[in-house]
């Protein structure tokens, strides 16, 4: 059994219709985004506005070593899972993939100050990415929530949309009166309340709720965040929203890769700080 972190909730088989999509819910919100500040990273030693665009190009970059956990007793999967998992570091295969330890502690190298995503596989998981900005330092990202292909068709199902293994899904949160607006438009946008249940007709994040979309087509998408009494944007050393948009402080972007789910994409939004 792998130990899990506090701020991580774990999964319980939930036999009813829209109980299922709680996963996403419990997957996401752990020690809600809706009502903290965004937690700085690990000495991450720069900001995201700071970081070049692109990774996949920079092979010589000075490497940084990236820490995290991936908590494995997650629901609809079994405890143990029946293969490892592993960490990659998405579309460099010139670097080493890591593996989860029995605790559930990883560490990987990573090329500094880039845009770059985690590639998590294995253990009857669905492939899950995470898109971060690194550093000039090493980075502790703390926990990583991923989730299994039933947990992403129950979110389906509950919409009544047929869920498509070949297209990607992503997860969002943040303050309540968020909305999300993805460009380009693709798939199907939900919001989820804090006890997991569809949110039926919802427009924007409810009090500890969080949103997402399902069925989205591969590709390089922007999550255009907005907010009714305030500005959104990237605070300095955000590791867990994505890539920064330099043109527009109000839009993150993720990769979209074909059977994965871009994990946890958030930023704040409201008064000025």
């Amino acid at each position: 059994m792998w130990a899990s972190e506090s701020t991580v909730h774990i999964f319980r088989n939930i036999p009813s219709r829209l109980g299922a999509i709680a996963v996403a819910s419990i997957l996401l919100v752990a020690c809600s985004l809706s009502e903290r500040e965004l937690p700085a990273s690990e000495g991450s030693g720069s900001s995201p506005g700071e970081a070049k665009l692109s990774g996949s190009e920079a092979k010589d970059t000075p490497l940084i070593t990236i820490k995290g956990t991936i908590n494995k007793n997650n629901a609809l999967i079994s405890a143990t899972p029946t293969k490892p998992v592993q960490v990659c570091i998405w579309r460099r295969d010139d670097l080493p993939c890591a593996d989860v330890g029995e605790e559930g502690v990883y560490e990987v190298k990573a090329p500094s100050k880039q845009r770059i995503a985690l590639a998590i596989k294995g253990g009857g998981l669905w492939p899950t990415l995470r898109a971060i900005v690194t550093g000039d330092k090493d980075m502790d990202l703390g926990n990583t929530r991923v989730v299994n292909e039933k947990g992403l068709k129950s979110v389906a199902d509950a919409l009544g949309v047929a869920h498509d293994p070949t297209l990607g899904a992503l997860f969002f949160s943040g303050v309540v009166d968020v909305s999300v607006k993805l460009e380009p438009a693709s798939g199907t946008v939900f919001y989820l309340d804090q006890a997991g249940n569809l949110e039926k007709g919802a427009r924007a994040i409810t009090m500890r709720g969080i949103g997402g979309f399902t069925e989205v087509q591969p590709g390089e998408v922007r999550l255009r965040f907005a907010h009714p009494t305030g500005e959104c944007g990237f605070l300095p050393d955000n590791n867990m929203g994505g890539w920064p948009d330099p043109a527009d402080p109000g839009v993150a972007i993720v990769p979209i890769e074909p059977g994965y789910h871009t994990s946890l994409v958030t930023m704040y939004c409201g008064p000025p700080r």
